[in-house]
């Protein structure tokens, strides 16, 4: 898998991850197909995976000649998961953080199998003079999001009383960068996070786990989109690399959450396509356990 060093990153186009499983393959194959559809600007989309599903990935998948893609082992990416009691959510958010040594672009999006492009999109749609689009929503949908953050890195929050948008979402590739040097300097010092999660910590350098990596495995539990937008607030660094701006990059209202499976046979995803962004992506999320086949019935004749 090659990269760039960070002097030669492009600011043009927007790379992408995708952690993914093979059980999510056809629900994948729709954002592929969408990508390449709606979004001609996108860089290269790293589709992370465990190293037993490559090669039925590699089977399974077809994206369009319009969108470049690189299956790669999460081992590769974050090499401490092969020893780690991690899963799944768990995994992924790890994976969504350490590919930031791999993308070529300043700014990278984050995808999940259930998330699908539906408008035209283009990266000066997401990133405005150096700062990417950030949405937050004003209510306090997680707290616990936020006290686990607050536990991991061991400091009182500058809390809002809102939650940073998840899934489809914006990260600075250098913010990243320095987030995670952050957690390598205290787990070289020994500054451990509170509870539980510090003896892990603790424990895990006792045996030998050196790195941020390791420091972010045992220190479970933590969200990514919480302790990113957190750390940066902290830090002061939110302005540097992000700006707000409502809507958000994905449409909360029209997407398909959990409760909404029930409904889905009267679900008309036909606004989501129309007009002009933003918001330009929609979640239909894969907990609503709603088939492949039904989600491809209904989105297929817009991504043609």
């Amino acid at each position: 898998m090659a990269t760039k060093p960070a002097t030669e990153r492009s600011d043009v186009d927007i790379d992408g991850v995708l952690p993914l499983v093979r059980s999510d393959a056809e629900r994948a194959n729709l954002l592929l197909e969408s990508l390449g559809r709606f979004f001609p600007g996108f860089g290269r989309l790293f589709v992370v995976a465990p190293a037993r599903d490559l090669s039925a990935l590699e089977e399974t998948l077809r994206p369009p000649s319009e969108l470049e893609m690189t299956l790669v082992a999460e081992t590769q990416v974050a090499p401490e998961l092969e020893a780690s009691r991690a899963r799944g959510w768990y995994k992924q958010q790890l994976v969504k953080l350490a590919i930031y040594e791999h993308v070529n672009t300043s700014f990278y999006l984050t995808f999940d199998a259930d998330v699908v492009a539906t408008r035209p999109v283009a990266p000066e749609d997401l990133v405005v003079n150096g700062r990417g689009l950030c949405h937050v929503i004003p209510e306090d949908l997680h707290p616990d999001w936020y006290r686990d953050t607050e536990r991991f890195l061991a400091r009182p929050l500058r809390r809002r009383g809102v939650l940073h948008a998840v899934t489809p979402a914006l990260l600075a590739t250098d913010a990243v960068r320095a987030l995670v040097e952050a957690q390598d300097r205290r787990a070289r010092e020994g500054r451990w996070s509170r509870g539980r999660a510090g003896w892990r910590q603790r424990w895990g350098r006792a045996r030998g786990r050196q790195g941020w990596r390791s420091f972010l495995l045992d220190g479970l539990p933590w969200t990514e989109y919480a302790l990113y937008h957190s750390w940066l607030e902290l830090e002061g660094l939110a302005d540097r690399y992000h700006h707000e701006a409502p809507p958000g990059i994905y449409d909360v209202e029209r997407s398909v959450w959990k409760k909404d499976a029930d409904r889905f046979d009267a679900w008309d995803p036909s606004p989501l396509f129309r007009g002009e962004g933003p918001p330009w992506f929609a979640v239909i999320q894969s907990n609503t356990r709603l088939a492949p086949s039904r989600l491809r019935e209904k989105l297929e004749p817009f991504l043609r």
